[in-house]
Formats: structure tokens, C-alpha cells, sequence
């Protein structure tokens, strides 16, 4: 593990980011044509799902690697520190 800047990581973050602002061209497009209260509706009730949903698989995918496994894990032995 290392904290120093790699050009692999450099171009993994900007590949993440403009993929994830190629994906929301659509809202994008939506939010400048004027869009009526049921799509501001479905927008928010998105947004607050993924939040809801992305937090809670980010918790259980944490508890479980600090509570079960080793470094010799497949799959997940990486990132499961003790």
C-alpha cells in the first residue's frame, strides 16, 4: 500500500468521473428543458434511494471484512486489514 500518486490512479479517478457525468447526461438534459414536478418527484426519490442503499452496502461490506476472514480471504482478503 502506498499513498503516493501513481499515473494509474490519475487516470482511474478521471476515467470514474467522466463516466459518471456521461451517465447523468440525461438529468442534465432533463434539468435544462424545464422539468415538471413529477421528474423533480422521481429525481429526488432516486437520489435519496441510492444514498439509503449505497450506505447501507458500504456498511455491510465494512462490518463483514472486519469481522470475518484474513488477509489469505479470496476476493476480499486485500482489503481486510487485521
Amino acid at each position: 500500500d502506498t499513498l503516493e500518486t501513481t499515473p494509474a490512479m490519475v487516470g482511474l479517478v478521471v476515467t470514474s468521473w467522466a463516466v459518471s457525468l456521461l451517465a447523468l447526461q440525461p438529468v442534465f438534459a432533463m434539468l435544462a428543458a424545464g422539468p415538471g414536478l413529477g421528474q423533480v418527484l422521481q429525481l429526488a426519490c432516486t437520489f435519496v434511494a441510492t444514498v439509503v442503499f449505497s450506505d447501507f452496502f458500504s456498511g455491510v461490506f465494512h462490518w463483514s471484512t472486519d469481522n470475518y476472514g484474513n488477509g489469505k480471504t479470496p476476493v476480499f482478503g486485500t482489503v481486510i486489514a487485521a
